[in-house]
C-alpha cells in the first residue's frame, strides 16, 4: 500500500509495459511457432489476434489518456485511504474468523443431516457387502437447503466485510479536501453495515448466492452427463449463460453497496443509480478495475516470492539448517501458498475500495461539477492533468442539468 501510495503512477506505467510485453510475446511466440509447423494457418491467426489486440489496447490508450490519468488519481487516493485507515485489517480478520465458524458449524449440521439417513447392508458386485447411506427426499432436501444457506451466509459475510471497507473509503473522500486529509471511523461503518443496512446486504448476497447456486446445479447437471458420455450442448449453453449472470450479479452487487455507501439509499434503488453511474464513468471505471486488479496481482505475487526468498536464506545462511533438510521444496511451497492466501486476504478488497472511490468522485462530479472533495494528492494529481493539457479545461463528459438543455461537466 506505501508503494501505491508513492510510486502509484511508475506502478501503473509497469503495469501497462507488462501488457505491452504480454501481447507482443504472444505475436513473437505465435509468429514462431508458424515458422515451425508444417500447417501454420493456426499459428498465424494466433499472432494477427495478438496483433490486433496490441493494437486495439494502444488505440484505447492514445484516446483515452485522460481517463488513464484519473484513474492512476483514484487508486493514489485509495492507497492513501487504505493507509490511513490500517485498522480495517482487523474488520477483516474478525469476518475471516466468523466465516471458518461458520463453515464449522454448517459442518456439523451437515453430519447430523447425513445421521438422519438409514445405513443399508447391499452387495459391492465382488461376493462381499458395503455400507451406504439411504437418502429419502426429506434428507436430500435438507442437504441442498443447507447448501444454500452455507453459500448465502457466507456471502451476506463477505458482503458486510466489502461494504465497511466502502463505507469507510467513502467517509474517508468526503471527509478529505484540497487542504487537508479526512479521516474514517471503521466503528461508524461497522455500526452502519449492521443495523441500517443489513437487510440491503442480505437482499444482495441472496442474490448472489442464488444465481451462484443455480449455476452449481447446472454445473453438476453437466458433470453429470459428461461423466455418462452423453455430453448435452444445451446444458453447455445454459451453463455459460448462468456464469454471464453471476458476473453481472456480481458487478451488480458492488456498484450497488459503493453508491447505498454514499447515499444510504435501499439496494434496489442503490443498484439503479450505481449501474448508472458505471455506466456514465465507464472508460476510468475500466481503467480502475483493470489496473488495480493488475497491481493487487503483482503485489501478492511479490509478498510471496518476497516470504520464500526470506525463508531460504534464513535456513541457508542464518539457522545453516539447509544440510539437515531433505528437500526445501515442501515448506517454500507451504510458505508460498500461505502466503498468497494471506496477502490476498488483506489485499483482497484493494479493488473494492478503488471501485467505491471512484462512485465517489463520480456523485461529487454529479453535485459540484469538478471534483470537490478527495484527499490532497488526489487534487494534485488532477491539477497535474489539467496543467499537462494546457488550459484549465477539464476533460468533458455530458451531465444533465436540471434547466434547459445539458450542462458541461468534468471528469476531472
Amino acid at each position: 500500500m506505501y508503494a501505491l501510495r508513492y510510486f502509484s503512477t511508475a506502478l501503473t506505467y509497469f503495469c501497462i509495459g507488462l501488457l505491452e510485453l504480454l501481447l507482443l510475446a504472444g505475436v513473437a511466440g505465435c509468429a514462431y511457432g508458424a515458422a515451425k509447423v508444417d500447417e501454420p494457418a493456426g499459428a498465424a491467426i494466433g499472432a494477427a489476434l495478438f496483433f490486433i489486440a496490441f493494437l486495439a489496447f494502444n488505440c484505447v490508450l492514445y484516446c483515452n489518456w485522460s481517463q488513464l490519468r484519473v484513474a492512476i488519481a483514484v487508486i493514489d487516493a485509495t492507497a492513501d485511504f487504505v493507509v490511513a485507515t490500517k485498522r480495517l485489517a482487523l474488520v477483516t480478520m474478525i469476518y475471516l474468523i466468523a466465516g471458518l465458524l461458520l463453515i464449522v458449524l454448517w459442518a456439523f449440521g451437515m453430519v447430523g443431516v447425513f445421521a438422519l439417513n438409514e445405513v443399508r447392508t447391499v452387495p459391492n458386485g465382488v461376493g462381499g457387502f458395503k455400507r451406504e447411506l439411504a437418502w429419502s427426499p426429506a434428507t436430500e432436501a435438507m442437504a441442498w437447503i443447507m447448501l444454500f444457506g452455507l453459500l448465502w451466509i457466507a456471502a451476506f459475510i463477505r458482503d458486510q466485510n466489502v461494504f465497511i471497507n466502502m463505507i469507510s473509503a467513502a467517509q474517508y473522500y468526503f471527509t478529505s479536501s484540497r487542504e487537508a486529509e479526512g479521516a474514517a471511523s471503521v466503528t461508524a461503518g461497522v455500526r452502519t453495515a449492521h443495523l441500517k443496512h443489513a437487510g440491503s446486504i442480505a437482499l444482495g448476497s441472496f442474490v448472489h448466492a442464488l444465481v451462484y447456486f443455480i449455476q452449481l446445479l447446472v454445473g453438476a447437471l453437466q458433470a453429470a452427463t459428461d461423466r455418462d458420455g452423453d455430453a448435452n450442448p444445451l446444458l453447455c449453453c445454459v451453463n455459460a449463460c448462468v456464469g454471464c449472470l453471476e458476473s453481472c450479479v456480481e458487478y451488480l452487487n458492488k456498484a450497488a453497496y459503493a453508491f447505498m455507501a454514499i447515499s444510504g439509499d435501499p439496494y434496489c434503488k442503490s443498484a439503479w443509480n450505481g449501474f448508472v453511474l458505471t455506466l456514465k464513468h465507464m472508460v476510468t471505471l475500466a481503467f480502475c478495475e483493470t489496473l488495480s486488479s493488475l497491481l493487487i496481482f503483482l503485489g501478492v505475487l511479490a509478498i510471496a516470492l518476497l516470504n520464500v526468498l526470506t525463508c531460504l536464506l534464513i535456513i541457508t545462511y542464518g539457522t545453516k539448517s539447509s544440510p539437515d533438510v531433505d528437500t526445501l521444496w515442501a515448506p517454500l511451497i507451504i510458505i508460498f501458498c500461505t502466503s498468497l492466501l494471506t496477502a490476498e486476504l488483506f489485499l483482497g478488497l484493494f479493488g473494492e475500495s478503488v471501485t467505491a472511490t471512484l462512485m465517489c468522485l463520480a456523485v461529487d462530479l454529479e453535485l459540484h461539477g469538478t471534483a470537490t472533495y478527495g484527499p490532497p494528492t488526489f487534487h494534485e494529481k488532477l491539477d497535474q492533468i489539467r496543467r499537462d493539457r494546457g488550459d484549465t479545461s477539464q476533460a468533458e463528459i455530458e451531465m444533465q442539468g436540471d434547466d434547459a438543455g445539458p450542462k458541461r461537466s468534468s471528469m476531472l
